[in-house]
């Protein structure tokens, strides 16, 4: 596998729970996740790249990438940021309204004082185990974000991506050919195999095999049966999860 060009950062979502991150002085390449991530920039100049749109962002201004978008970020000048990441199962009421269109650059440095705020209230209660705080907490940033930014539609490509995404990460443990996947989605298997790799710059059984290994790898406890795992991933042999495991190795 060409990490270079594989772009799927599946450690974002494992652990499925909110997480904050400072950087400073930013260079992130080309990735997607299932969360959706708030990048608040402190200090300095950053140029953003998602869904495929160019952006530079300054202190006091943010970003807001939904989930399965492409994204990436550098740092022009030093920097200092910080990013909230937030699970999809976090985004019930954000999907139900804005499923198919996204608010991307937030220059709004009045509005972003708010945003920023409830960033640092998310942060001091991230370890809460309060489900309904959390989920309250997370809706109301994404309202201030909703209340006060226009949102933009999904071109098709995109849209896309962003449901063939969703719809492999729910169901690759009983998925059998890419023609099963490509019938779901109304095309035929030529030209969903070509589409596939436009978008996700990797081969859709190179994608699926992603999925699979990374689900195992990060199931894997002390005394599980691993051999469980690999059936339960969506493997129908032993020797077939090794195979694919060690052609990943070598890339």
């Amino acid at each position: 596998m060409n990490k270079k060009s594989f772009s799927y950062e599946s450690e974002r979502d494992v652990n499925n729970k909110l997480a904050h991150i400072l950087l400073y002085d930013t260079q992130v390449k080309k990735h997607f996740h299932g969360c959706a991530e708030i990048l608040f920039v402190i200090e300095g100049k950053l140029k953003v790249n998602a869904n495929n749109e160019v952006g530079y962002l300054e202190a006091g201004e943010a970003i807001f990438i939904p989930p399965f978008t492409t994204h990436e970020v550098e740092s022009i000048t030093e920097s200092k940021t910080e990013t909230l990441m937030i699970p999809y199962r976090l985004l019930h009421t954000f999907r139900k309204y804005y499923n198919k269109s996204y608010f991307g650059l937030l220059k709004k440095k009045d509005v972003n004082k708010q945003v920023y705020e409830l960033i640092r209230t998310i942060y001091d209660n991230i370890k809460s185990t309060n489900e309904f705080l959390i989920l309250a907490l997370v809706d109301h940033l994404l309202a201030v974000i909703a209340n006060n930014y226009q949102s933009i539609p999904y071109n098709k490509e995109n849209s896309i991506m962003i449901d063939i995404a969703v719809y492999l990460n729910q169901n690759f443990m009983n998925i059998s050919s890419i023609s099963e996947v490509a019938e779901h989605f109304g095309y035929n298997t030529s030209y969903f195999s070509r589409l596939f790799k436009k978008v996700f710059e990797v081969p859709f059984n190179q994608y699926l095999n992603h999925l699979r290994c990374e689900y195992i790898e990060n199931n894997l406890v002390a005394n599980s049966s691993i051999s469980n795992l690999i059936y339960e991933a969506g493997y129908s042999t032993l020797s077939t999860y090794y195979r694919n495991k060690n052609k990943q190795k070598k890339c």
